[in-house]
């Protein structure tokens, strides 16, 4: 636990705690401490159950060197396994329907258009994501930057090529030889990663450039990646519809209330998120007021006459420069005109992912295919507005200095994406590829 605090750093969530100490700020103590209380004991407490005292290292080197049993064991097994079974049941995995394979040929085509597009321009003059943290990004007149530059697409396009990857993976699987791979390699799988290559490409659409930016102007290659989510979308939407998927066990034929409450709270989350701070920006504390630095001269001079005053006047400087590094603070929620504005898209994805859980919980009947296709949908959904605050997240510490975070609205936005994609988990893990059985074969051993 002490050293994932320590990790955090002096300039991490370590500066924060500092700073409500000195200043005796209960709000951004309270929220500095139980921030670091989540990073420091929750995930120690995640790698180090209480059931277990061996060190991770040791859990996993043990996994690692552990063996089954001896040889002859396995083969005494496989002995009396053989003497049991007598019936031997060939089967496979339902092959592709006529749709479904039109439906992922149209998929596998967006995303490779998806894959071009990453390599073709997408911002012009400026920095749009990396202009809201790096200075030298608002003015870079003349250059071009792809899906992949920090200064384009940067992680939402790295984003759409992983997206673009596993739907173009998905399509070929499932044409050649279905479920051979991992059962999300499906039309399911496929309409997922769509809605995360058009959500990525809607919020650099979408996004605002930073103040002062002297000129910018979007590239060809967003607006074909827009297109190839909107194709995949509509072909892997256009193959699930036949897709030969059913339940493993029936479906409670019952109105998922807690499913709804999920999605309640994932609306809540967001609009949350819209109105907290997307970016906390004290670039413009560099320099102290005359008025605040002859105060901290006057300190310095009290220390040189009497060295006994050293730890008072260093508390008293800090507080000084703490307090002063707050009134210049320029904090931009998700909705100002200053900052991105990403929660203008954020809050109608999450909107339309509520209104698609009801036919997913069973709000229009209980048929099971009608209610899986739903739930994808909405787990789609969800993970596409993971990707605005978590993009936003990672994008700016890419490239930001110390001097700019990124604030708790991004990170309650990815998270109530994340409570409304995890609410189709039970149904969406319930249901695998329908097999095909051959005759069995009487009396061949296993």
């Amino acid at each position: 636990m002490v050293g994932i605090a320590a990790i955090m750093g002096a300039s991490g969530l370590g500066l924060q705690v500092f700073r409500a100490v000195q200043n005796l700020d209960v709000g951004l103590g309270f929220s500095a401490g139980f921030a670091l209380f989540l990073v420091s004991v929750v995930l120690d407490r995640l790698s180090q159950p209480e059931d277990d005292n061996r060190r991770l290292y040791d859990r996993v080197s043990a996994a690692v060197k552990a063996r089954r049993s001896t040889d002859e064991e396995l083969l005494s097994e496989l002995s009396e396994r053989s003497k049991d079974v007598e019936v031997k049941e060939v089967s496979w995995e339902t092959p592709a329907t006529p749709q479904e394979r039109k439906g992922l040929i149209v998929a596998g085509a967006g995303a490779i258009l998806a894959l071009v597009s990453l390599f073709l321009t997408w911002g012009n003059d400026a920095g749009l994501i990396a202009g809201h943290s790096r200075a030298e990004d608002i003015d870079r007149l003349g250059q071009s930057f792809n899906g992949f530059s920090a200064s384009g697409g940067s992680w939402y396009g790295i984003f759409i090529f992983g997206a673009a990857c596993f739907m173009f993976t998905a399509a070929v699987a499932t044409i050649r030889n279905p479920g051979s791979i991992s059962k999300w390699m499906g039309a399911h799988g496929a309409v997922i990663s769509a809605f995360m290559i058009l959500s990525s490409s809607l919020t650099y659409l979408i996004a605002n450039p930073a103040q002062e930016t002297i000129a910018y102007s979007d590239g060809i290659g967003v607006y074909l990646s827009l297109f190839a989510g909107i194709l995949g979308l509509l072909g892997s939407l256009y193959a699930m519809q036949t897709a030969p998927l059913s339940p493993h066990r029936p479906l409670r034929v019952t109105i998922a209330w807690g499913k709804i409450l999920a999605g309640v709270s994932a609306v809540i989350l967001v609009l949350i998120g819209s109105i907290s701070g997307w970016t906390f920006d004290e670039r413009g504390a560099q320099d102290l007021p005359p008025e605040a630095q002859a105060e901290i001269n006057i300190l310095r001079e009290e220390v040189e006459l009497s060295p006994a005053l050293v730890a008072i006047n260093n508390s008293k400087i800090s507080s000084l420069i703490n307090k002063y590094r707050m009134t210049v603070e320029t904090i931009n929620d998700g909705i100002t005109p200053n900052g991105a504005g990403l929660s203008y898209l954020a809050i109608p994805l999450v909107l339309i992912g509520l209104l698609a859980m009801l036919p997913a919980v069973g709000f229009f009947g209980f048929n099971e295919h009608l209610r899986w296709r739903w739930s994808v949908i909405t787990a789609g959904i969800g993970t596409g507005i993971s990707l605005i605050g978590l993009g936003w997240i990672i994008s700016l510490a890419r490239v930001s200095d110390l001097q700019i975070v990124t604030g708790a609205g991004a990170f309650l936005t990815a998270l109530g994406g994340a409570t409304l994609a995890l609410s189709s988990r039970s149904i969406l893990n319930e249901f695998n590829r329908e097999k095909v059985y051959e005759k069995p074969n009487i009396g061949q051993n296993v």
